[in-house]
């Protein structure tokens, strides 16, 4: 859905309207992907979406209604819903205007090519990593996906901002011998994705992991590769960098402005407008996003903020809204680690007695102010001594406050990695290496 499609749709449900303030969000959405197993696709699966959700001001009472068909009828039905609604809630005392238009950067991360890929293209990269890996007798499993969203935020004081962008992911595990291996690519252009790399680090894996031996639970140094790094990062953005969780003091960060709460040498940004991590230019209440210094030399120095938040912490709005209204509050959806100057190989170099590991499995929070969590290792967990990847090892449970583990940040590799959240946004993570690191169990595989 282009620029002109969403507006022309945007605005007839505006002329519409009779409710005194009205807001629509029109989201466009199409995913594709193809799913493979036992050296097989399995699936292929395509999905388009469409839906307006549209929110009415009647005096200090709100109401919210979605449809996905956008003919006159249907739009003034769900308007009248969407009032039906609001007629039926209590007044809400701080419930702020609408804006109206701001200036927005122009920005495009849309790849025509990415849009387009077809079924048979994936198909034909699928074959080409499950070919090598037969060769190395290993089955392989994974997806790759390609789609496309547009989000189109317009309302009656006169705001109308569009933005759109593709996406690409390629993730595969290879079995060997019953032991698995994991890595992935995502880019905005499918053009980028580096298959050959990705079934060549999966099945490295694999096969380094034959004949895994049990270690004593307890605290390890620890090498942990972007994947594992990004974990960390989300339970961060979901229970510590957003406004309202600030304001309420459920965030490690609460109270702590100016203060050192990590090590030295972390760095914490949130920015849209990062080549390598890029989003929305605006939030969904018209705010232009701006990029955010959370954490910086291990000093606590923003939240990320929406209208409601920032008042209530009598600051400006950093651009961060949700759809209102909301439970959450703001959240801080294109964040990244600042890079080091080590690599992964000086990071292993560097260990006397430690541990590498791929990335984590089913990670939960056990408590959200401390940011104490739990979960597993997977796909590649491996013994490190005098400075070499020598043995694997059973997968561990890891249970450990997450900000205490970041004041043993030891080294930061200069390379990053994208990687893509599970609820929205993403993140940029490079390897770590942490001089303690708390595990709790060991697991029988």
């Amino acid at each position: 859905m282009d620029r002109s499609q969403a507006e022309a749709i945007v605005q007839k449900t505006l002329a519409l309207s009779t409710a005194a303030e009205t807001e629509v969000i029109l989201s466009h959405g199409e995913e594709n992907l193809t799913r493979f197993s036992n050296n097989a696709i399995s699936q292929n699966v395509a999905r388009n979406t469409d839906s307006l959700t549209i929110k009415v001001h009647l005096g200090k009472k709100v109401g919210r209604t979605t449809t996905d068909r956008f003919d006159d009828e249907s739009l003034r039905g769900a308007l009248q819903n969407a009032c039906n609604v609001a007629e039926q809630q209590t007044e809400n005392p701080e419930l702020l205007p609408l804006l109206g238009q701001s200036d927005f950067p122009l920005v495009d991360y849309f790849n025509q090519e990415t849009a387009a890929y077809s079924p048979q293209k994936r198909a034909l990269t699928i074959k080409s990593i499950v070919d090598i890996a037969k060769q190395e007798k290993a089955e392989l499993a994974g997806i790759f996906s390609t789609g496309s969203e547009a989000v189109a935020l317009g309302n009656s004081a006169g705001l109308f901002a569009y933005y759109r962008s593709t996406t690409a992911t390629l993730s595969a595990t290879a079995e060997i011998a019953g032991q698995s291996g994991w890595a992935d690519d995502n880019s905005r252009d499918v053009t980028k994705i580096d298959a050959e790399r990705v079934v060549a680090t999966a099945l490295e894996k694999a096969s380094l992991a034959q004949n895994p031996e049990p270690i004593d639970p307890g605290d390890y140094c620890v090498v942990l590769e972007p994947a594992a790094v990004s974990d960390f990062l989300m339970f961060m953005v979901w229970e510590g960098f957003g406004g309202l969780n600030f304001n309420e003091g459920r965030s490690f960060m609460t109270g702590k402005l100016g203060e050192k709460i990590l090590g030295d040498n972390v760095t914490i940004i949130d920015d849209a407008f990062s080549a390598s991590n890029p989003g929305l230019p605006f939030d969904f209440e018209g705010v232009p996003r701006q990029k955010i210094t959370l954490i910086e030399n291990g000093i606590a120095r923003a939240a990320v903020h929406d209208r409601y938040t920032a008042l209530k912490a009598g600051v400006a709005s950093t651009g961060h809204s949700l759809p209102q209204p909301n439970s959450a509050g703001p959240l801080a959806l294109n964040v990244s680690i600042e890079p080091g100057q080590s690599s992964l190989q000086e990071m292993i170099s560097s260990t006397e007695k430690g541990l590498l590991v791929t990335h984590f499995h089913y990670t939960n929070v056990l408590d959200p102010v401390t940011l104490t969590l739990t979960g597993m290792t997977r796909d590649g967990t491996f013994l490190i001594e005098n400075g070499k990847v020598t043995r694997p090892v059973r997968n561990l449970r890891f249970t450990d406050n997450i900000v205490e583990a970041f004041n043993h940040v030891e080294a930061i590799s200069r390379d990053r990695k994208t990687v893509e959240a599970f609820f929205e946004g993403s993140f940029v993570a490079p390897a770590m290496k942490l001089s303690k690191f708390h595990f709790s169990s060991v697991s029988e595989f």
